[in-house]
């Protein structure tokens, strides 16, 4: 863990592929201090004004996914206030069809001042299992997902499961005006 001095951004690094989510967890990126959810309601134009302070980069990890979700039935993984870069999938969605995962407020393929690293990564998101919610209504669920091969893959899901979409800026920088 390095960071920027007090009140600045930390980038978690990590040389080997992190364990799964096997259970109920709350990953909160916006615990940090300086760091605060966005305001701006989505659909109106106006970008996201998050401020993140907790990178993910997955550049000495080569080629591992970042966060895999593996919960078990009935859990609930939520993440958000995170910036993750330089993995195969930054977040991949696996699980049984009743398990759910909220992934709100976080910029999944750019850095915590939204500048694109170099290489891009694979697949921004990618469900493959489980309830999902990218994004949401409310403002401080958009997700800002750039810097990917893929923004959001879905693949093949269990019955009875569903995956959600919604209010957030896919291709663009976090001020939602270059891509």
């Amino acid at each position: 863990l390095q960071c920027a001095g007090p009140g600045g951004a930390c980038v978690i690094a990590p040389t080997a592929a992190l364990p799964p989510i096997t259970g109920p967890v709350l990953i909160d990126g916006y615990s940090q201090p300086g760091s605060f959810p966005n305001t701006q309601a989505p659909g109106l134009g106006l970008g996201s004004a998050a401020v993140l302070q907790i990178e993910l980069d997955g550049a000495a990890a080569s080629g591992a996914d970042g966060l895999v979700i593996n919960a078990p039935s009935l859990s609930l993984v939520e993440i958000h206030g995170m910036s993750l870069y330089h993995w195969n999938n930054a977040i991949h969605v696996q699980g049984p069809g009743d398990s759910s995962q909220l992934i709100g407020g976080n910029f999944i393929g750019l850095r915590v001042d939204g500048s694109l690293p170099t290489p891009v990564q694979a697949t921004g998101i990618a469900v493959f299992g489980g309830h999902a919610v990218i994004g949401g209504g409310m403002a401080h669920d958009m997700n800002v997902i750039g810097g990917n091969s893929d923004g959001i893959r879905i693949g093949s899901i269990a019955p009875g499961s569903g995956v959600l979409v919604q209010g957030n800026l896919i291709g663009t920088s976090p001020n939602g005006l270059a891509a």
